[in-house]
């Protein structure tokens, strides 16, 4: 009666490089992951030999990955969609993936995942989505997570309360009344805007200024938005005092009072400028000139006597006036 003689396996060189075998054995860590054939083969106690046998193995040492595209862990992916969608996909380059789970603030991932799961899985606020895979031979990827802050409710604008204020001096907003809802995200944008002088100016932050120049009736929108992208507006008026500043054209009222107080002092200046210009151009009556009555010679009006001919002023008469 014949006995198997010989066992013999090969890892599928060609040729085989055949060795005997004795006992159970491993496949060497040489062997690169993937398809792993062993050939193998007896021979009796007379010789005789078996035809080649074969079977297949699958060696794979890796583990699948998994990933939630546009989320992170390093940062937090705010939301204001409850609806909006978190896909994992995963991957394994050796046995293929078997299945991929997750947990909700649990990294044990104790659900199956099978479709894409939608953010409000997890309710309002701050969560992490653990999510991992496992391959078909049993390797188990690392456990990640996409870290959301899911915040559906729009903050609340305070533009603060109407101003009447004078021209040409600084208004102060104040937005710090603007509030979030409970546990929300956080206001992280303060947008200021309203016409002025045809086009539109924009402020931002919770308290900016503004010096108008040109007087009218501003209404003013404050937009906040916070970290989620929800957003909300509140609106105030600008008015301007009616004793103050100026409009486009217009001078205040000082101005004008002081202007006129100007051209009245400037005009009676020219009137007594003008008076005293015409006295001096009016041409001076010449005293009549005192002659002696004898000879002709000129006299001083305190004369008595002629100094030339010695005649008498008085006893002559009034003297010659030329």
């Amino acid at each position: 009666m014949q006995s198997i003689k010989f066992l013999f396996y090969a890892f599928g060189e060609t040729p085989p490089s055949y060795g005997n075998y004795a006992t159970e054995f491993s496949i060497p860590s040489s062997k690169a992951e993937g398809l792993i054939i062993v050939k193998f083969k007896s021979t009796d106690s007379l010789g005789n030999e078996e035809l080649e046998q074969t079977i297949q193995f699958y060696l794979d040492n890796s583990p699948p990955t998994a990933d939630a595209a546009g989320f992170g862990e390093t940062s937090i992916t705010y939301l204001s969609n409850a609806l909006t969608l978190i896909t994992i996909s995963s991957s394994d380059g050796g046995s293929g993936v078997l299945t991929a789970s997750y947990g909700v603030d649990d990294d044990t991932c104790p659900q199956t995942y099978t479709t894409a799961i939608t953010a409000n899985v997890a309710g309002e606020g701050e969560h992490r989505i653990h999510y991992r895979a496992i391959d078909y031979v049993g390797n188990i990827g690392p456990v990640k997570f996409a870290w959301i802050f899911l915040d559906t409710q729009a903050p609340t604008a305070e533009a603060g309360a109407d101003q009447k204020v004078d021209l040409g001096f600084d208004v102060d907003f104040d937005g710090t009344g603007s509030i979030d809802n409970s546990g929300g995200s956080g206001i992280i944008n303060y947008t200021w805007s309203f016409t002025y002088e045809d086009d539109i100016a924009i402020l931002y932050g919770p308290q900016p200024q503004f010096k108008f120049e040109t007087r009218g009736d501003y209404e003013v929108v404050l937009s906040v938005r916070d970290r989620a992208g929800n957003t909300n507006t509140d609106t105030m008026r600008v008015t301007f005092n009616t004793d103050s500043g100026t409009t486009s054209g217009e001078f205040p009222l000082w101005v004008l009072l002081l202007l006129a107080a100007i051209v009245v002092i400037a005009l009676l200046l020219l009137v007594v400028a003008m008076k005293r210009r015409k006295k001096d151009e009016e041409p001076k009556a010449e005293k009549p000139s005192l002659k002696c009555a004898s000879c002709g010679r000129p006299l001083k009006p305190a004369d008595e006597f002629c100094s030339k001919c010695g005649t008498p002023v008085k006893e002559e008469g009034e003297a010659s006036e030329e």
